[in-house]
């Protein structure tokens, strides 16, 4: 079955790191905050810390990371 998410998307879930460590390594990269990124993406705080946690982003919220 293909994907729609494109190849940088995928990257992102199935690249080394877990999708959460990506993340919060990305934040520190860019001297960021979760909740900086949260309204980057227009979601909250909490959304993004259960993200860095180990929980996954769906669909646009992935492709807008």
């Amino acid at each position: 079955m293909g994907s729609n998410f494109s190849p940088q998307v995928l990257g992102m879930v199935t690249g080394s790191g877990t999708f959460g460590g990506r993340i919060a390594a990305l934040l520190e990269k860019r001297n960021m905050t979760q909740s900086d990124l949260a309204r980057a993406v227009n979601k909250s705080p909490q959304a993004v810390q259960k993200w860095v946690s180990g929980g996954l982003a769906r669909g646009k919220t992935v492709e807008a990371l």
